[in-house]
């Protein structure tokens, strides 16, 4: 029985706040699993014999034609000490991503600051509303000591 995932591309959906609709990513899982093993010295051989699965298998799913299950994801992520992102995403993705959360964090800080100003605002006006009160108050006391 053929693999049904041959072939298979994982779009990764994101929403970025910047362009303000979902962005399509695309799975660069296989080119980036690559890098990393072959960047700790690693051959195919020697991380199927740790992940106990063939040799084959790790070849596929560097050639893109087969994707592990979320719990092989988290392996490789905390074997070569990166993210579930950064082993994913394509790098200019990852850039994307980031400051999709920059943005983010600055439009919450920004929201957080308009709505403490609005705050003063408010307590302004009701000092301003107390003290013409007050004002008003003295001025009669004034002007019925004239009389």
């Amino acid at each position: 029985m053929r693999n049904k995932y041959v072939g298979y591309s994982l779009r990764i959906q994101v929403y970025s706040a910047k362009a303000g609709k979902i962005l399509i990513m695309k799975n660069n899982f296989g080119p980036n699993l690559y890098k990393l093993r072959k960047g700790e010295g690693l051959g195919q051989i020697d991380l199927s014999a740790e992940l106990g699965v063939s040799r084959a298998t790790i070849g596929d799913y560097e050639g893109s034609k087969t994707q592990p299950k979320i719990e092989t994801l988290i392996y490789f992520a905390e074997k070569f000490g990166v993210t579930l992102d950064e082993l994913i995403l394509a790098p200019e993705e990852l850039v994307l991503r980031e400051s999709n959360v920059e943005y983010g964090n600055k439009v919450s800080i920004l929201q957080k600051t308009i709505d403490k100003l609005k705050d003063e605002i408010s307590q302004l006006k009701d000092d301003k509303i107390a003290l013409q009160a007050k004002l008003n108050e003295i001025l009669e006391l004034a002007l019925d000591k004239k009389k």
